[in-house]
């Protein structure tokens, strides 16, 4: 597969786990620790996802490396491998994101209201070690692979 086609098609489902990641761990959040009904929690949640696109953004990031690394992994070793890479690191950003959600809804519970804004505010830092591990096992599935033609 074409390099192009390998990113757009690991950047579409990028995009998937960041909706669940963020939207989905969220409402999960609010109903489990705070009690919100259903429709409660997913309109704060979405009115949180607009009302602070800069924030939205740096929240996504991380899944777009995940997404670029992977592509690349598939691109160097074969397709199989990319998905798993993929599922591995998206799992462990999931963990990151959905550990975040909950604490800041316990932290809100508390009244703990900068802890509350850090515990999601401070996902994206908190994915960098994730990152550059990925990268440099990325690297080391590239560097252990035959080198495939562009």
């Amino acid at each position: 597969m074409r390099r192009a086609r390998l990113h757009a098609l690991f950047g579409m489902l990028g995009v998937v786990c960041f909706v669940v990641a963020t939207a989905g761990f969220d409402v999960i959040a609010r109903m489990g620790v705070a009690g919100e009904p259903l429709r409660t929690a997913v309109t704060r949640s979405l009115h949180q996802v607009f009302a602070q696109p800069v924030g939205t953004l740096m929240l996504f990031a991380p899944f777009i490396g995940a997404a670029a690394l992977s592509a690349e992994v598939a691109k160097t070793s074969n397709m199989a491998a990319g998905w798993i890479f993929f599922g591995l690191v998206a799992g462990v950003l999931g963990w990151l994101y959905f550990s975040g959600h909950w604490g800041a809804q316990v932290a809100l519970g508390q009244r703990s209201w900068t802890a509350a804004a850090l515990s999601v505010g401070m996902l994206p830092f908190r994915s960098i070690p994730v990152l550059l591990a990925a990268a440099a096992c990325a690297g080391l599935i590239a560097w252990r692979s035959p080198q495939r033609g562009p």
